[in-house]
């Protein structure tokens, strides 16, 4: 039994037997939960906060069953204190109980994320990291709410803007909106399914075309090409004028940079451009932009470029290009006909940002996590968007 496990059994059995004795409660049990700390356990810190979360789901699942039958008003009351205590809180569960305070709750705090970084420093909430908007997105599909979530995100972006031009805290500053706050928007909106998203294609690229202005800032146009790779999801087609700015204006000085390459996915994508795709990937000037060009062609599903991948991995020696070329040529050997959206093989390759990393988010790119399996790689250094 591997340490991990050691110790995710001992405190999984630790709360059953808890949960089996008398002095029993949601609180408690959750007092206990949020009481574990990683550093007692193991180094991993991100592979603990997940075990937490997954053992605190398992209780909230409980719960809310129990409510569910009941309707008692106190549990309903026990489980909405329960989620606010956590550290990270989990408006989610807020949603579940589809109850009119709770939702207000839950709008008030996607409101305040809006306000960006520094309104939720000065106010206590410096852990406040986005996902009040993803939870928020759950209560589209309840009735009762359907309307208001709506009317909220399709007016977050001019929201955002308006009150970072108006609290800025120095003249100097653009008064600009965060990055991150944008992206985040734009990501809870893509989160929808295919046809309930596509009501908000005006606000995803009046996002994009704000984020990718050769004015905005550095972080902004990071973010901007994580929004791109977005426009990918849905039906309509953005304007490519706006696209080629992007790329040829704003990205003028950054070649190398990340969200160039990304927002060369987004115009492959759109227009099928196989060429344009396998020209990057011949030119040994464009190996920082490798990584998207191969995934285009998966995603494209051009098998004619297997050759091409077969020959390139054979003489790479980066880990994690080797893990970008493996996955490719398998899915072009496999796939029947182009991905649906979501199983593109872009979402593979990571959806945080330098600057959401940097404060804190666990990288998602399976490329890397794959390299550092096999060679022990550390991801603050080795990835492939290493802005």
């Amino acid at each position: 039994m591997t340490e991990s496990n050691h110790y995710k059994n001992t405190i999984e059995k630790e709360l059953l037997y808890f949960l089996n004795s008398q002095e029993f409660s949601f609180s408690s049990i959750f007092d206990k939960i949020y009481g574990y700390r990683s550093s007692d356990y193991t180094d991993d810190y991100y592979d603990f906060k997940e075990f937490k979360k997954n053992q605190s789901d398992i209780y909230f699942n409980n719960a809310i069953e129990k409510y569910e039958k009941n309707l008692q008003p106190s549990l309903k009351q026990e489980i909405k204190e329960i989620a606010l205590k956590d550290l990270y809180r989990r408006y989610d569960v807020l949603v579940r109980l589809e109850d009119r305070d709770c939702f207000d709750i839950v709008l008030k705090n996607a409101e305040d994320f809006l306000k960006g970084e520094d309104y939720l420093y000065d106010h206590g909430n410096q852990y406040e990291s986005g996902q009040v908007l993803f939870d928020l997105i759950e209560a589209y599909y309840i009735p009762t709410y359907k309307e208001e979530v709506v009317t909220f995100f399709h007016q977050a972006f001019n929201f955002a803007k308006k009150y970072s031009k108006e609290n800025k805290k120095w003249d100097y500053l653009s008064g600009d909106p965060d990055g991150t706050t944008l992206l985040i928007i734009a990501q809870a909106i893509a989160s929808l399914k295919n046809e309930d998203r596509e009501q908000f294609w005006d606000r995803i690229v009046d996002i994009y075309t704000f984020s990718a202005n050769d004015k905005a800032s550095y972080e902004m146009n990071q973010a901007s090409g994580y929004i791109a790779l977005l426009l990918t999801l849905f039906d309509k087609i953005i304007n490519l004028d706006i696209l080629e700015n992007a790329i040829n204006i704003t990205g003028k000085h950054y070649r190398n940079n990340t969200f160039v390459h990304q927002t060369l996915y987004c115009k492959w994508m759109l227009t099928n451009d196989i060429n344009g795709a396998l020209f990057y990937i011949k030119s040994e000037e464009n190996r920082k932009g490798l990584v998207f060009a191969i995934i285009t062609l998966a995603d494209l599903n051009h098998k004619e470029a297997l050759p091409t991948l077969e020959s390139g991995l054979k003489d790479e020696k980066d880990p994690i290009l080797i893990e970008v070329y493996k996955e490719a040529i398998k899915r072009l050997k496999t796939q029947g006909t182009i991905p649906e959206k979501e199983n593109r093989m872009i979402w593979l390759n990571g959806n945080f940002t330098p600057t959401q990393r940097a404060l804190g988010a666990k990288s998602d790119n399976i490329f890397v996590e794959k390299a550092q399996e096999k060679i022990g790689l550390d991801n603050n250094v080795y990835e492939t968007d290493d802005d």
